[in-house]
């Protein structure tokens, strides 16, 4: 049996002084974490710096874990494939909770 951790976290983002929050299930368990890495929190902040890059526009991520920059992605707009292992289940379960979480889940498709 695996025992898993959650823990729910906010991210924040300024632009021109509007705050743009999103907020992420991270989960733990065992020998696998479905977290953010501080590449992904980086990436998001430099998607709104740059929203019009993305408005209108496919974006695929790959390896996305919780989803952070995907979610950022969808909030400017685009529409977006967030894509992970799907071994365990619970890594694209927990994203597209994520995405639910954030009200983005129109703006995008988790897939394995």
């Amino acid at each position: 049996t695996c025992i898993y951790m959650s823990q729910l976290v906010c991210y924040s983002y300024y632009k021109k002084e509007k705050e743009i929050k999103i907020q992420l299930q991270e989960i733990y368990s065992g020998n696998f974490g479905i977290c953010v890495w501080p590449s992904s929190d980086f990436l998001a902040n430099l998607i709104f710096q740059n929203e019009s890059i993305f408005q209108n526009q496919v974006v695929l991520e790959l390896g996305c874990g919780p989803g952070l920059a995907g979610i950022a992605a969808a909030k400017c707009h685009a529409q977006v494939i967030l894509t992970d292992l799907n071994n365990p289940s619970t890594i694209l379960e927990n994203c597209r909770y994520n995405c639910q979480l954030n009200h983005v889940e129109q703006e995008t498709r988790v897939v394995g």
